[in-house]
Order: structure tokens, then sequence, then C-alpha cells
């Protein structure tokens, strides 16, 4: 499982805001860790262009774009990717508005 400094962290922090560590595990001893940001409406809006038809490709958007470093496994192995794609989808949420009519 690769490590990241907390100086680097800290870059990232400060560049892209909200920083995320994804582990997923690969067998009973073995976990791989990808570093990600927080996706922002660019993103967004490249991968929901595919939702309907191509879901698989909306998630491999995310984490292309969303992707720091980490353990290159997580981009290789396909079930390790799909854990990863699917918890990059939580971390985008819309917050609740009200309509007021004034």
């Amino acid at each position: 499982m690769k490590k990241i400094s907390q100086a680097q962290i800290k870059r990232w922090k400060a560049q892209y805001g909200d920083v995320y560590a994804i582990e997923v595990k690969l067998d009973e001893q073995e976990k791989a860790v990808g570093y990600f940001r927080k996706p922002d409406l660019n993103i967004i809006a490249a991968a929901s262009r595919f939702v309907e038809e191509n879901p698989i490709k909306t998630g491999e958007i995310l984490l292309e774009n969303c992707w720091l470093d980490g353990d290159d496994i997580i981009k290789t192995d396909d079930e390790a990717k799909m854990g990863v794609m699917t918890q990059l989808g939580k971390l985008f949420k819309i917050k609740e508005a009200e309509v007021k009519k004034l």
C-alpha cells in the first residue's frame, strides 16, 4: 500500500481543496490505496455525458480526472477500479436548496 507524506497531502489540499484516500481490499491481507481530489463541475459534466449509455465510462472519467497518486493496481485491476469508481461517485454531494416565492 503506497504511503503519501503529510507534506504532499498538504500541497494537494492547497491546490484542490479536500483530498480523499480510497482503500480497496485486494485479498485477506493486501489493500491498495488511491488518493483523489473531489470532482468539480467540469469533471462531473464530462462524466455525466455517458451516464445513460456507458456508466463504466462515467466512472473511468472520474477516476482519471480525480486521481492524484496511489497504487497503480487500482488503475489496472478491473475489480479494484470498479470499487474505487463506486466511491468516487459519492464524493460530490449536491447541497440542499430551497426556493421561496417572494
